[in-house]
């Protein structure tokens, strides 16, 4: 009798195949094989486009599953790593993606079942590669020229290559190779589209890849921000790929196991490329270090990425029969947030994690006024004023009146996200306006709060909502409203709260965890009629909610219970001060505060004990009392004093502004500049220069991320903007000032291209001219390129390893054309070594 993936993974540790590549270079297929009967006039080479071969020589790709097969794997992954239109455009073969993934799930199906057993079960996963985009990086292209590249289109691309995996007949859903999170939840945006419009569901397995050993991804998310922010796609496989071999990914492999409710599985490359990029790891050493990690983490799937053969996968395979898997449970007591890194709300500490309210406009006249003008880089002073203070969230909040808040919140995010220190923060985004809500969901590849719904409109409404926000992988937060209104006693808060609960939990598939109730702060001492004493209805919500639903979280705008005193400074805090105190108390853990105040532990005796007798209704003449406090240390909160560090001498702001991305104070601090050194060109080498070469050390050491460098280069763009008329009365000086041109390019046989981008933004912000000539490019155009435009120097691309041959190529007929300029190489098998060896001997 058959059994389920699932409960397989219970009994026992399952095989994943190997490379894909790597089998079907040996059996060496040539451009006939891969053109067919019907693409014999493509106008496009289209050798080392793997996936053709699903369609027009299936035999093939029979063969090598039937090899991993045989050598013990109980899963193989589709030959459809590349089958979607972003990555088959290079080849113009974009409309053949559906095509090519239903055909690899059937020949991988057809492969599975001929040597499948009542012993032996086999499984075909669906092989969905992370493209040759990155959602995170692009929103850092401002180039008008740049192709317009966004959330929905990843999705749409997405959406057909699953839906020919899923009709070809895939049994798992692999989405794998991740090095950009907001990549992967667009993948599974797409996938329970398709799941629910085919109403078929198969279980999914997600795999990251870390970008070096401080074991974070390539957009800088570590290991546990990662895997909080895809939980929503509630996998059954969580794990890491590609990367490096498994001895030096087995410490990110525990940190995953120690992270994960789900199975977890690793299947790494075998070791580290050689200098001529092929992976040189015997299977006997492979197996050996693998049998390692087995005994130190407990996996439930292992295999092999790049360079893994056959016969590394049968030196390995009896290994899962050595050991036994480790079983999962998906029971968790806290709440998990993410931005770059995560936070834990563990509720069984009492610890608040404060949610800072100067990023909403309602919260901060300054910050409104800033978002209204589209001063965004001033606005992300106060949101780093908030984090110095103590907030561990932000409530990024743009709805009013005078404001697009879709578009505003967009472009907030995106200066947000390119903040070295910000970008770690989860966010709380808070809008009435679902469709800023949606728009703010597709910058964010972390895991945020989005506050929040409501019954207001009806179940269908609120069912709707929250279906999408979970798509996206957010937590939620439940306004108490419904059809009659606001919740404004305590028993129709627990009316609410019970109602949305069930409806969150059984029809929407929320877990606990992800539900967050505000059970509404409202003001006190504002009640006319002084009915309800509206801190201890809310007191007694939390305590009801915190009784029943203890998994789920509490949160709310602690301010506003003291909005009837706006102006009497003491008193207004002393207010807040006490309500938090008992919030705390409570069960609530993530207020929204300005941190600032929370901090304040000066407050007369007198004040708190007037403030006590509000909050908990025990003294009729108390809002008298405190009334009399109203001209009492009256605060500005919203002071706009100059921050400490523009009190420093001018290369030390010159070298904050950049490392941080700041570009407010530029043209002053250039002006001074040019008056301290004659030549401007000076102001490049002597301040600006040893700035960046911070901001590369400090990329090197992890302490900022590639969008934080590409951030500081835009500021460095700047700056030397600053200098342009000073450059320019120099014209004559007889120094050769220009940059000039690049030309750039993916070499030949190659569609990788997230290298080349990331590079061309970096020489468009430092003053070069990019001409990008893109992917599989002929190393006759490259040349006749640099020629034509009399550029400074080319560049060239590749990830494969057939492309440091194309180098070679290029490098030859940049010497036979008699070329007397910089020949520059670079991608992920590309060394110095390999360079030095190989590719610089062709050329002078």
């Amino acid at each position: 009798m058959s059994k389920n993936l699932k409960e397989l993974l219970n009994e026992r540790i399952l095989v994943l195949d190997g490379a894909m590549g790597s089998l079907i270079q040996q059996k060496g297929p040539e451009e006939a094989d891969y053109r067919g009967s019907k693409l014999k006039e493509h106008e496009v080479k289209l050798k080392g486009n793997h996936e053709l071969l699903n369609i027009n020589c299936p035999d093939l790709i029979f063969d090598v599953h039937s090899s991993y097969l045989k050598a013990g794997a109980d899963i193989i992954t589709t030959n459809s790593f590349n089958a979607n239109a972003l990555s088959q455009k290079d080849y113009k073969t974009q409309d053949l993606c559906y095509m090519m993934n239903y055909e690899a799930a059937k020949i991988a199906k057809k492969a599975a079942v001929e040597h499948s057993s009542v012993d032996k079960q086999r499984f075909v996963a669906g092989c969905v590669g992370p493209t040759s985009k990155s959602l995170s990086m692009s929103q850092f292209s401002s180039s008008e020229k740049d192709e317009k590249f966004t959330y929905d289109i990843l999705v749409s691309t997405y959406r057909e290559q699953i839906s020919g995996l899923l009709d070809g007949g895939a049994d798992i859903l692999l989405i794998e190779t991740i090095f950009d999170t907001l990549n992967a939840k667009a993948a599974i945006y797409a996938s329970e589209n398709v799941f629910k419009e085919k109403k078929k569901r198969i279980p999914v397995m997600i795999s990251a890849t870390i970008a070096g050993e401080a074991g974070r991804l390539l957009s800088g998310q570590t290991i546990p921000a990662f895997y909080h922010s895809i939980q929503h796609a509630n996998p059954l496989v969580v794990g890491l790929n590609c990367s490096f071999g498994a001895s030096k990914l087995q410490p990110f492999v525990q940190q995953l196991v120690d992270e994960a409710s789900c199975f977890v599985s690793f299947h790494p490359n075998a070791g580290i490329p050689e200098h001529d990029g092929s992976y040189s790891q015997s299977p006997k050493q492979m197996a050996k270090d693998i049998e390692k990690v087995l005994k130190k983490t407990g996996v439930n799937i292992f295999g092999g990425c790049c360079g893994t053969t056959p016969e590394h996968v049968e030196a390995y395979s009896e290994l899962s029969l050595k050991y036994k898997p480790v079983k999962r449970s998906n029971k968790k007591n806290y709440t998990v947030l993410a931005g770059l890194e995560h936070i834990k709300i563990d509720n069984s500490n009492g610890d608040m994690v404060y949610i800072g309210e100067k990023t909403n406009v309602a919260g901060s006249k300054k910050f409104a006024k800033l978002i209204e003008q589209k001063d965004y880089q001033t606005a992300l002073s106060i949101a780093q004023k908030q984090l110095d203070d103590g907030a561990q969230l932000l409530d990024i909040c743009m709805d009013k009146a005078d404001i697009n808040s879709k578009d505003a919140i967009k472009d907030f995010l995106i200066d947000f996200n390119a903040h070295p220190q910000l970008a770690k923060l989860p966010v709380m985004i808070d809008s009435s306006d679902f469709e800023t809500v949606r728009e703010a969901m597709k910058y964010i590849q972390g895991k945020p709060i989005i506050n929040s719904i409501s019954l207001k409109n009806g179940e269908k409404d609120f069912l709707n909502k929250a279906e999408e926000i979970k798509k996206f992988g957010g937590a939620v937060v439940v306004m108490l409203f419904d059809e009659k209104g606001q919740a404004d006693t305590t028993d129709r808060r627990k009316e609410i709260i019970t109602r949305s609960y069930r409806l969150l939990t059984e029809e929407a598939g929320f877990s606990e965890e992800n539900i967050i109730f505000d059970p509404n702060v409202m003001a006190l001492a504002a009640d006319v009629n002084n009915s309800v004493n509206q801190a201890v209805s809310f007191l007694d919500a939390c305590k009801y909610i915190k009784s029943n639903f203890p998994k789920c979280n509490i949160t709310g705008g602690v301010s506003n219970i003291s909005f009837a005193f706006k102006g009497a400074g003491v008193a207004r805090k002393a207010i807040n001060h006490v309500f938090l105190q008992a919030a705390k108390d409570a069960g609530v853990r993530l207020p929204i505060v300005n941190p600032l105040d929370v901090k304040t532990n000066n407050l007369p005796d007198n004040v708190i004990e007037l403030a006590n007798s509000l909050v908990f209704n025990n003294d009729e003449k108390v809002v008298d009392k405190l009334l009399e406090l109203n001209n009492s240390n009256i605060t500005a909160n919203d002071s706009g004093s100059k921050t400490s560090w523009r009190d420093q001498n001018l290369k030390s702001r010159l070298k904050h502004s950049l490392i941080n991305g700041i570009d407010d104070y530029l043209k002053v601090d250039i002006e001074e500049a040019t008056k301290k050194y004659d030549d401007p060109y000076d102001v490049i080498e002597s301040l600006l220069m040893p700035a960046m070469d911070q901001v590369s050390s400090k990329y090197d050491k992890g302490d900022l991320f590639l969008p934080q460098v590409i951030r500081s280069a835009t500021v460095f763009q700047k700056a030397v903007d600053c200098l342009h008329p000073h450059i320019n009365s120099q014209s004559n000086s007889g120094k050769n000032k220009t940059k000039g041109k690049v030309v750039i390019a993916t070499v030949e046989g190659d569609v990788h291209d997230i290298g080349k981008n990331i590079a061309s933004i970096v020489f468009k912000c430092n003053g070069f001219e990019v001409i990008d000539l893109g992917v599989m490019v002929p190393a006759e155009k490259i040349v006749k390129t640099a020629i034509d435009n009399n550029a400074g120097f080319v560049g060239l691309s590749g990830l494969i390893t057939p492309s440091l041959n194309e180098m070679e190529n290029v490098a030859k007929l940049m010497q036979e054309k008699e070329l007397n300029i910089p020949l520059l190489v670079g991608g992920a098998t590309t060394s110095e070594k390999h360079t030095k060896k190989h590719i610089a001997k062709n050329y002078n």
